[in-house]
Formats: C-alpha cells, sequence, structure tokens
C-alpha cells in the first residue's frame, strides 16, 4: 500500500514540475512560431554579375624535360628540351601574367559593381 501512496506522490510532482515547462515551451512556440520573417531575393542584377565572373585561367604546363648525366657528373638537357624551356619562360609564363591581370580587372569590375549595388540596395 505504501508503494502506490509513492508511485502517485512522484506522478503528481512530476506534473507539477512539467507543467511549467509546457507553458513555458508552448509559448515560445507561439511567439516565435507567429513571426514572419522575409528573405530577401538575390537581385536578377546580382546574378547576372555573379554569372558574368571569368573562368580562371589554366596555369601552362611545364615542359617535359629529358635529362642525361654527362660522363663529367653533370646534368644537361638536348637542345629540343632548352628551346622548350626558353619558350615556357619567355612566352607562355608572360602570356600566362597577361590573362591572370586581366582576370583580376574583370573580377574587379564585377566586384565592384556587386558592392556598389549592395551599398545602394542598403541605403534605400
Amino acid at each position: 500500500m505504501h508503494r502506490k501512496k509513492s508511485r502517485r506522490y512522484g506522478k503528481r510532482k512530476l506534473l507539477k514540475l512539467s507543467l511549467p515547462l509546457l507553458l513555458l515551451l508552448s509559448v515560445l512556440v507561439v511567439s516565435t512560431g507567429c513571426e514572419t520573417t522575409e528573405i530577401p531575393d538575390e537581385s536578377p542584377y546580382e546574378e547576372i554579375l555573379v554569372g558574368m565572373i571569368p573562368d580562371l585561367p589554366d596555369l601552362p604546363l611545364f615542359p617535359e624535360l629529358h635529362w642525361k648525366l654527362e660522363e663529367n657528373g653533370r646534368y644537361s638537357i638536348s637542345e629540343e628540351d632548352a628551346d622548350r624551356l626558353l619558350d615556357y619562360r619567355d612566352n607562355e609564363l608572360p602570356l600566362y601574367r597577361f590573362e591572370i591581370e586581366r582576370y583580376q580587372s574583370e573580377l574587379r569590375v564585377i566586384t565592384d559593381s556587386l558592392f556598389q549595388n549592395m551599398g545602394s540596395s542598403s541605403s534605400s
């Protein structure tokens, strides 16, 4: 008989403790559920600008050189390999630098336009 009383008392105590918690949770759910938040759509202007970002230029591949060990213990390459290496240094690297500078300037124009658009939309 003593067990039944303790079970009832435990259920009542649990109910007394959980009732305020349930009320608090329901108030929180109702108060936050009633708020509406607008998620602004990105403007088509921004989407167009982001779509205009050019692809990063590919790094030119270093030429494959065939090294050979000379009798004097030094390594050397053939004339064709030396020409490929000079072509890489004199032509491909400067061309890559030009492409990177052009990429940076195009990217700068796009980012400046995006930041300008962000500034004008936040002030209105």
